[in-house]
This record gives structure tokens, C-alpha cells and sequence, in this order.
């Protein structure tokens, strides 16, 4: 059998650097309604949301070409606390590149690697799925939609580091309220395809 040919992916990939960084109080203070903002600039929204405590800010930027978003908290004194990116749909954000963790002063103090031990990375999965129509959602998703979800895991029945992909599949045999679905279980150092499921359902996801 003739194996497709791959196919590059065209999105944006975000990405952090590990600099001290401040919460804008004033920005937020012009803009603030309901305890949150939605600030729109050239290609990215930015949402901004109030939830006091020790940690009293978080920030989501969101890109219009990106299937990635980047997070960030804060700390009371307006110090960042965290900065992550994250693949922004599923039924929970996984994890992408280096996270960067910091004390209330600023100060670095952890960084964690979420990258690590997956030779097959993320551009090859996203290149993966525009080879084979895997759906992806892009950007701000003001309303609840069927999206794609990717996660990643060691696999106790294949005994290695996998990519889950879970996708809607109209040809699926999937009952009840949602959608119908097939999941694609590939390997993380290789790409190759471990496993092939249908059925079920994917459920709207709720901003």
C-alpha cells in the first residue's frame, strides 16, 4: 500500500521565555467587567480574569492561527507565578514545551519539560492529523464545538510513551448526545499507529 504523503501543518506554534514578568493592574483595571477582560490585538485575544487569593490574576492568549494557547498566573503582588502553554482543546489542556514556575519575589525556581521522552513531537502529530483531515480548531472558540483533543500518556498495554487523538468521525458508530468519534493511539518516538478505535461519543466542549 502507497503511504500518503505527509503533509506540513501552517499554524502557529506560541512560545515562552523564562524573563520575570508583571501584570498589567492598570490595563486591567480600564477594561474589567464581571471580574474579566477580553482584549483583542492584531491576531491574538488576550482574556484576563480576577479571582483573588494568593494567586489573584490569570492570563489566556489566544492566537487565530494557533491550536495553542499560553497561560499564565499571577501573584497578588503582581509578580508572575507560572507560564505555560497548553493545546487548547479536550476534555483537559495538555501540557507543551517548558513550563516556568517563579517564588512571589520573581525569582525562577522551577522548570519543568513536558516534551521530554515523545521523539515524535508535536509538530509531527499536528502533521499528522492535517495529512489524514484531522480536524483542528483554531484560536477563540466563542461557543461550544466538537474539537479535536490530543493527549499523551505511557501505555500500559503498548508499555511506551503514546499520542492519544480523538476526533469526530461521521462515519463513527457512536450513540447518545454527541458526537461520533475515532481515536488514533500512535506511537511517541516513531509516529506509527498502535491502534485504531471507533465509537462512543465527544461532547461539546464548554468554554
Amino acid at each position: 500500500m502507497q503511504q500518503m504523503p505527509i503533509q506540513q501543518h501552517q499554524f502557529y506554534i506560541p512560545t515562552i521565555k523564562d524573563t520575570h514578568e508583571k501584570f498589567d493592574i492598570d490595563r486591567f483595571q480600564k477594561n474589567v467587567k464581571n471580574e474579566r477582560t477580553i482584549i483583542e490585538e492584531n491576531n491574538t485575544i488576550i482574556e484576563q480574569i480576577y479571582f483573588g487569593g494568593l494567586l489573584s490574576h490569570k492570563e489566556i492568549i489566544y492566537y487565530k492561527n494557533s491550536p495553542f494557547r499560553i497561560i499564565k498566573l499571577f501573584y497578588n503582588n503582581g509578580n508572575i507565578q507560572r507560564k505555560s502553554v497548553f493545546f487548547n482543546y479536550g476534555n483537559k489542556g495538555i501540557e507543551k514545551g517548558i513550563w516556568y514556575e517563579y517564588d512571589k519575589e520573581g525569582k525562577l525556581i522551577k522548570e519543568t519539560n513536558y516534551d521530554e521522552g515523545y521523539a515524535f513531537t508535536w509538530d509531527d502529530v499536528l502533521n499528522y492529523c492535517v495529512s489524514n483531515n484531522i480536524p483542528i480548531t483554531l484560536g477563540y472558540q466563542t461557543t461550544s464545538t466538537y474539537d479535536t483533543s490530543i493527549e499523551r500518556m505511557h501505555s500500559k498495554e503498548f508499555k511506551r510513551n503514546v499520542w492519544k487523538i480523538t476526533y469526530p468521525d461521521p462515519t463513527g458508530v457512536g450513540t447518545g448526545k454527541g458526537f461520533p468519534l475515532e481515536v488514533k493511539i500512535l506511537d511517541g518516538n516513531t509516529g506509527k499507529v498502535l491502534d485504531t478505535q471507533k465509537g462512543g461519543v465527544l461532547e461539546p466542549r464548554e468554554n
